[in-house]
């Protein structure tokens, strides 16, 4: 649960403070229920190049970077983790916990991400669909979990958050 508020609401400390959660619902089912349409109005030469693989280097043309390193890689690392955390707790089939556990965070992430704008979007069908995904299933294999964590030492810090003593926002470490 910690991990679903934490990693959710850090979105919070980014200007979004007023939210219509039905309305976010809604549009965010709309797009991942028919991620053709959305691809389609999007155009897949822009999904390719802004999302998918590294063509793009305009500032607003570069969604691939945390796409592969916050939702594939990052996103993979937490599955790990919380993997982990359930074997350890004696949990059984804790890949299948996990797996729950992180999608739910990732869908309640984007649910909160994706804001007020109305219409078609990709962001949230290529990270589901995609990069979370992918994540998951990266890391379930052993070697990249080893590579990660002994070669690059990959850590996460993402989810300690914190209160400021003079605004008294929460924070998370993730964007400070």
């Amino acid at each position: 649960m910690v991990v679903m508020i934490s990693a959710s609401f850090n979105l919070f400390q980014t200007g979004l403070e007023i939210i219509n959660i039905i309305k976010l619902l809604r549009l965010y089912s709309e797009n991942l229920g028919d991620p053709f349409n959305s691809i389609s109005n999007y155009g897949w030469n822009n999904l390719l190049r802004t999302e998918l693989l590294p063509l793009s280097f305009t500032k607003d043309k570069m969604q691939w970077i945390p796409n592969y390193l916050h939702h594939l890689i990052g996103g993979g690392m937490l599955y790990t983790a919380m993997k982990e955390w359930y074997k350890e707790h004696n949990f059984p089939l804790p890949w299948l916990f996990s797996s729950v556990t992180v999608m739910g965070q990732y869908l309640f992430n984007e649910v909160m991400e994706t804001g007020p704008h109305e219409g078609y979007s990709v962001d949230e069908v290529v990270d589901i669909y995609i990069f979370d995904l992918g994540g998951i299933i990266l890391f379930r294999f052993d070697s990249i979990n080893e590579f990660f964590s002994k070669t690059l030492n990959l850590s996460d810090w993402s989810l300690q958050s914190y209160v400021t003593k003079w605004e008294g926002k929460c924070r998370t470490v993730f964007f400070n």
